[in-house]
């Protein structure tokens, strides 16, 4: 079986971007705003993509907010960490996977900027975002698929 359509590879890292350690192993996650993590999944329209960004609470496994863009610029991801940031304290921690658009040095610049302690995913680290990719495959799966 295959899609029949084909996905955007985003999921990339870009040569001469820096990739931050992980951080979170052996780290026991007991407090609100401790760790925040974020992935860009991508929602298919009639004219190309939509890109959703969303920003979860470690702990409480919260939305803290989220964002649609039609590119991947910066503003739309740096428009959800500013929305995090404002309604709920900052993030101690900002953990996410090794993607092109969260290892730029425009978007690591905001995080840093802000005292944000950036850190990422390895291979065969999966499982630590599987609630928010589970979020997004729950999103596409009842609401965009369901009405196309």
């Amino acid at each position: 079986m295959k899609a029949a359509y084909q996905e955007p590879k985003t999921g990339t890292p870009t040569v001469g971007h820096k990739v931050y350690p992980y951080v979170l192993r052996y780290l026991v996650i007991e407090r609100p705003n401790q760790v925040c993590c974020s992935d860009v999944g991508c929602i298919p329209v009639t004219r190309g993509f939509l890109h959703l960004v969303e920003m979860t609470s470690w702990f409480s496994r919260l939305v803290l907010s989220w964002c649609l863009s039609t590119s991947l610029h910066i503003e739309f991801r740096r428009d959800a960490l500013e929305e995090a940031s404002g309604c709920y304290r900052k993030p101690e921690i900002f953990s996410t996977d090794q993607d092109a658009q969260f290892t730029s040095v425009a978007f690591t610049a905001v995080l840093i900027d802000a005292e944000i302690k950036v850190g990422m995913d390895g291979k065969a680290r999966c499982m630590d975002k599987l609630f928010i990719e589970r979020l997004c495959r729950s999103l596409k799966h009842e609401e965009v698929y369901f009405y196309a």
